[in-house]
C-alpha cells in the first residue's frame, strides 16, 4: 500500500481546506481524487471520511439531494468501521440535509440516535450534533429553544467560532433581538475575514442585511446584500469550473434567503424599534424621562411586576444592562417626550 493512505488523507483534508476558503473547483477535484484513492486501497474508514467531506461540500452549496446521498453512504461506512467521532459529525450533517429539505421527522429521528439531553458540548462532534438540533428548532420557528442551544454552544467554546456565531445571530434575529444579532455577526465576520472563509462570509453578510432590513435600515441592508451577492458570484464562477450545474444551487439558496416577506404597519414599527412592542416603547420613553418603576406603573396603569417584566424584555432585546442605556436609546429613537 506504501504511501497511498497518507496521500489519500492529504488530498481529502487539503480539498476540504480549499473548499472552506472558497476555492471550490480545486477543492472538489482533490476531494474526489482522495475518495477514489480510498476506494482503490479499499480503506473503509478513509472512504467514510471521503464521503463525509464530499457530503459536507454539497451541503455547503445547498445541493441537498447530492449531499444526502454522500452522507448516507458515509454513515453506513462509519457504522461498519465503528468510527464513532465521524459518526457524530456525519449524523449532524445528514440531519442538516433533512432539515433544509423540511424533512423534520427524519432529522429528529437520526439525531436521537446519538443526541441525548445530557450529551456534553465539548468535542467537535458533540458541538455539531447540538448545532444540528439548534438548526432543526430554528427551521420550525422555535426560536427560543434554538437561542438557548446556541448560547450553550458559545458558552463552551474557547475561541470565537464564526459558524456558531452566525447560528447564534440567526436565533437572535428570529427573536427580534437585533442588537444581540448584530454584535454576534460583527464578531463572526471579523474572524471569517481573517481566516478567508468566503463561503461563510457571504452568509454572514446576508444575515447582516436581514438584520438591517428588519430594523427598517433599507439602504444599509442593500449594501450588505450587494457585498454578499458579489462574493457569492465570485464563488459561483469558481464552482462552475468544476461542474457547470452546481452554481444553480447557490443561486436558488440566495433567492430563497433574501426573498422579501410582506409586513404590516405594526410589524414595521416593531422592526424600526428593534423588536420592542408598543407598550415596551412607552416604558422606554418614560425611563428616558427619569421615571421610577412605580411612576411608570401609575402612568400606564400597570402593576409594578408588569413594568419590571417589560424592562427585562427591553434589556434583553437591546442587549443592554442598565436603565441609562435604555434612556439614551429612547432619546435617539425619538421616544422621549417632554
Amino acid at each position: 500500500m506504501g504511501a497511498r493512505p497518507a496521500e489519500t488523507l492529504g488530498k481529502l483534508w487539503l480539498g476540504l481546506s480549499l473548499a472552506s476558503s472558497g476555492k471550490y473547483s480545486e477543492g472538489l477535484e482533490l476531494i474526489r481524487a482522495g475518495l477514489d484513492l480510498a476506494k482503490a486501497i479499499d480503506h473503509r474508514h478513509f472512504m467514510a471520511t471521503g464521503y463525509m467531506i464530499l457530503g459536507a461540500f454539497h451541503l455547503d452549496i445547498f445541493a441537498l439531494t447530492l449531499a444526502q446521498a454522500h452522507l448516507e453512504q458515509a454513515r453506513s461506512l462509519a457504522q461498519e468501521t465503528k468510527s464513532y467521532i465521524w459518526l457524530g459529525m456525519i449524523t449532524a450533517f445528514l440531519a442538516d440535509t433533512y432539515t433544509q429539505q423540511r424533512k423534520f421527522t427524519e432529522a429528529d429521528a437520526i439525531l436521537r440516535t446519538l443526541l441525548t439531553d445530557d450529551l456534553p458540548i465539548q468535542a467537535s462532534h458533540q458541538r455539531h450534533l447540538w448545532r444540528a438540533k439548534d438548526q432543526w428548532y430554528l427551521a420550525q420557528g422555535q426560536a427560543i429553544e434554538a437561542f438557548a442551544i446556541a448560547q450553550r454552544i458559545l458558552d463552551h467554546a474557547v475561541d470565537t467560532i464564526p459558524h456558531f456565531g452566525l447560528l447564534y445571530a440567526e436565533a437572535a434575529l428570529a427573536l427580534r433581538r437585533y442588537a444581540t444579532a448584530q454584535t454576534a455577526l460583527d464578531s463572526a465576520r471579523e474572524v471569517a475575514q481573517a481566516l478567508s472563509l468566503k463561503p461563510l462570509l457571504w452568509r454572514i453578510l446576508l444575515t447582516q442585511g436581514r438584520v438591517a432590513r428588519a430594523q427598517g435600515r433599507e439602504e444599509q441592508a442593500e449594501n450588505y446584500f450587494m457585498e454578499g451577492r458579489s462574493l457569492l458570484d465570485e464563488l459561483s464562477a469558481d464552482l462552475a469550473l468544476a461542474d457547470s450545474t452546481l452554481p444553480s444551487y447557490l443561486n436558488q439558496a440566495w433567492d430563497q434567503m433574501t426573498r422579501s416577506r410582506s409586513t404590516t404597519a405594526r410589524s414595521l414599527a416593531k422592526n424600526q424599534y428593534e423588536g420592542l412592542t408598543s407598550r415596551e416603547r412607552d416604558v422606554a420613553g418614560l425611563i428616558a424621562q427619569g421615571k421610577s418603576n412605580k411612576e411608570i406603573a401609575e402612568a400606564l396603569v400597570l402593576s409594578n411586576r408588569t413594568v419590571e417584566a417589560h424592562i427585562g424584555n427591553i434589556l434583553a432585546k437591546l442587549n443592554f444592562s442598565s436603565r441609562a442605556q435604555i434612556a439614551v436609546w429612547a432619546v435617539e429613537k425619538g421616544l422621549f417626550k417632554t
